[in-house]
Parts: structure tokens; C-alpha cells; sequence
């Protein structure tokens, strides 16, 4: 668990993050208030580097479709990935002392109940292994549901093909059928 304050400190403690906006995406965060410091609204559309202010009201986002066209609270989770992926490729190939180093300056501010040991032989194992990808997946999959049902004047997911959803995690976790 990391709050908006602790998001923003990691964020600023990793050097940044770096975000590709479009036009619509820059024209919204420089006019509303999810960017929370106004000195930081001044981004653009384009590549750049975002502080942990501005980090979060970009992962906050969800009215205007993000870099890939999606928007909805798909896009705002999206941008959370999207944000989740440039840091892994930031640090992936760094060593373990730089990691740990890294590791020790944001542990504090976040909240789990794996014991810091747990974690700092996961990052060793990730550095052993070279792992040097990460991959994401987002269930409801894409064309399995209605996100424009309505319940009580609100917006709900329909999920209208649960076993497509539970055929495509499946081969997520396990590889295709043979």
C-alpha cells in the first residue's frame, strides 16, 4: 500500500518517471487540478520526465483516453502500468547494491506484509536470473465486456464472456494449450 504522499517521495527518490503525452492528455492535466501543485502543470504533449507530482496526477487520470486511446478507469489503470513498466526499465539493469541502496530509500513508505527480507531475496533473484521483462495483464480482456452498463445511474463493468476471460488467464499463467 503507497499513499499519494508516499507515491510522489518514491517517484522523487527514482528521479522520475518518463511519460509520453498526447496532446489531449497535456491539455487536461495543465487545466485540472490532478497535477495538485500548479507550479508542475507545465507539461506537454511529447516524451518527458514527470516528478512525483506529476506522476500521480497522470496515474490519476482517467476522463481522457491515454497514449494507446484507452480511456476510463481502463486508461487510468493503464497509465498505472504504463508508469509501473518505465521504472522497471529503468532499473532493470542495475546492480544488486545500486537496487538494494534504492530498495532501502523507499521501503519506509510503503506499506506491505512481506518481510524486508522476502523482498530483498526476490530483488537478488530477479538480478540472478537476469530477469530483464516485465509483463502486465488486465482482466476483464478486451472485448469480454460492456464498461457503458448502467446500474443506478452508474457506470458498471459487464462482464459478458467470463470464460474468455478465465481461457486467456489461464494461458497467461500457464503457456497455450497444447
Amino acid at each position: 500500500l503507497v499513499g499519494f504522499d508516499a507515491f510522489e517521495k518514491v517517484i522523487d527518490t527514482l528521479g522520475g518517471v518518463e511519460v509520453t503525452l498526447t496532446e489531449e492528455e497535456a491539455i487536461y492535466l495543465q487545466t485540472h487540478n490532478y497535477i495538485s501543485n500548479p507550479a508542475y502543470r507545465n507539461v506537454v504533449a511529447g516524451k518527458q520526465i514527470f516528478n512525483g507530482n506529476q506522476t500521480l496526477g497522470y496515474c490519476r487520470v482517467r476522463y481522457v483516453p491515454n497514449i494507446n486511446g484507452t480511456a476510463n478507469d481502463f486508461g487510468r489503470t493503464e497509465r498505472q502500468r504504463i508508469v509501473l513498466t518505465k521504472i522497471f526499465e529503468k532499473y532493470k539493469d542495475n546492480n544488486i547494491l545500486s537496487l538494494l541502496s534504492i530498495f532501502n530509500d523507499c521501503l519506509p513508505r510503503v506499506e506491505t506484509d512481506i518481510s524486508k527480507q522476502d523482498i530483498q531475496d526476490l530483488l537478488a533473484n530477479v538480478v540472478e536470473n537476469k530477469i530483464t521483462n516485465m509483463e502486465s495483464f488486465r482482466i476483464p480482456v478486451s472485448g469480454s465486456f460492456d464498461d457503458e452498463a448502467k446500474v443506478g445511474g452508474s457506470y458498471v463493468i459487464l462482464v459478458l464472456n467470463w470464460q474468455d476471460n478465465i481461457d486467456q488467464l489461464h494461458e497467461k499463467i500457464f503457456g497455450p494449450k497444447e
